[in-house]
């Protein structure tokens, strides 16, 4: 049948509406896809930014140019900065724990630690795009202010069983002017050897691990040995400044801005504790060098390069070695008879000042915060190990942020996880402020101890 005035037929007319129909589902599914698709590009954006943004807006001086704290950047540079910390971490407040509140305290002992150690196989995959694991990880990858530039610091970091942990000492206390060298325990599994390599390789020539590894039992002749090797690579290195021994279970009590400040207040001084040693303790260990007296100390130092070079390459540091070697204490004989024998080394910043043989905190020493049973009025708020080390917990929180060290020891993510959390938060904050807000470290006690007024 046709209409009239019409020469469509009734079929034809409703083959072309069923055209429509079809081609407007067509068209509305291609619009939902279409926005799915904006959608899941919006995400995924959104996911980049979150972890590869490494770009700070910063303010402009009068000349038009980018001035961030004491640098001046040119515009289109990077501005490196720890940018962000993942949401699950920035969900705690350390706030109340680091002012002492007992409530907190409280809370955090009972509290669920939904944050997870990151396994030895992630980091494999992780460290497979270095650029975005230096970024998702926060790493500062450029110097903050023209002094930390100008002041670079030598690292030693023997680690054994915890990548995780390690990593996290790596990132709070990584800066590209500095150079690290990564021991890695003879016995520890292949997996952990692999990922700590890989994290290495991220960061190309200023971090790096030795070749030969040894098994390593803390303040040994093992310990003492990992340490002389890494500071024999250390020095092909020109430009640092300091040399700070550390291990995976230390972290830092100042941000790097601090310790170059610190550093620098030291005028070259060495912080290498040390008291005079009775031989009559220690039985066949050979002789010193001629009027080369022994002392004994805690083996965490602080050394300018000059008694780096002079403990790895000096024949008579070579003889005290000798003799250090047959002691009970290898590594705290040995760099404390190197620094307190000024007359006969002639080490520059080694101590020439008196010291009390009868009192064992004669002299402030400042590279490391060590809570031993025996040597501490400290109250331990976390654990003793066997040793009587303490191994921190929250509640110890308040009283390591006033310390006056550079570091402290010990730090266990596997029984106390928050307390590392918070101080790890308290880097970050502490380094964004100074980087947006820069403000004098208050250096009068450093320029003060007898270790600067007394050096050679």
């Amino acid at each position: 049948m046709k209409y009239p005035g019409s020469v469509i037929s009734r079929p034809l007319l409703l083959g072309l509406g069923a055209v429509l129909i079809v081609f407007f589902i067509i068209n509305v599914s291609y619009d939902i896809e279409k926005k799915r698709e904006t959608e899941k590009r919006r995400e995924k954006r959104k996911h980049r930014q979150n972890l590869d943004s490494l770009l700070f807006h910063p303010r402009r001086n009068h000349q038009g140019r980018k001035s961030v704290g004491n640098l001046d950047w040119h515009s289109g540079d990077v501005i490196p900065v720890f940018f962000r910390k993942n949401v699950k971490e920035m969900k705690i407040n350390c706030e109340p724990l680091f002012k002492g509140s007992i409530t907190a305290q409280s809370r955090a002992r009972h509290m669920k630690h939904p944050r997870r150690e990151i396994s030895p196989s992630m980091y494999a995959l992780l460290t497979k795009k270095c650029v975005r694991f230096k970024h998702y990880r926060n790493y500062i990858t450029g110097p903050l202010t023209s002094k930390e530039n100008k002041f670079p610091v030598a690292y030693s970091i023997i680690m054994k069983d915890s990548v995780f942990q390690f990593e996290s000492l790596l990132r709070a206390i990584y800066r590209p002017q500095n150079i690290y060298c990564i021991h890695i325990d003879q016995n520890s599994p292949k997996e952990i050897r692999q990922a700590v390599q890989n994290i290495a390789s991220c960061f190309q020539e200023n971090v790096f691990t030795v070749s030969v590894a040894r098994s390593v039992t803390k303040g040994t002749l093992s310990h003492l040995q990992a340490e002389l090797g890494c500071l024999r690579s250390l020095l092909k290195h020109p430009e640092w400044k300091y040399f700070i021994n550390l291990s995976e279970n230390d972290f830092p009590l100042k941000i790097n801005s601090d310790i170059v400040n610190i550093l620098t207040s030291l005028k070259g001084a060495n912080s290498i504790p040390g008291i005079p040693l009775d031989q009559r303790a220690e039985k066949d260990t050979g002789k010193l060098p001629s009027g080369v007296k022994p002392y004994i100390g805690e083996g965490d130092v602080i050394m300018n390069r000059e008694t780096a070079h002079f403990a790895v390459n000096n024949p008579q540091a070579q003889s005290v070695l000798k003799w250090a070697e047959k002691t009970q204490h290898p590594q705290q004989t040995f760099y404390a008879t190197l620094n307190y024998n000024p007359r006969q080394f002639k080490i520059k910043g080694s101590y020439k000042g008196p010291l009390d043989f009868q009192n064992l905190k004669s002299l402030e020493h400042i590279a490391k915060f060590v809570d031993s049973k025996n040597a501490s009025s400290h109250a331990c708020h976390g654990s003793r190990s066997f040793h009587g080390y303490c191994t921190f917990g929250v509640g110890d929180l308040p009283y390591l942020i006033n310390r006056k060290e550079l570091f402290a020891f010990r730090f266990r993510w596997d029984i106390d996880r928050l307390v590392l959390q918070c101080m790890e938060q308290m880097i970050y904050q502490r380094s964004k402020e100074q980087f947006m807000y820069p403000k004098d470290y208050a250096l009068s006690f450093y320029k003060h101890l007898d270790i600067v007024k007394h050096q050679l």
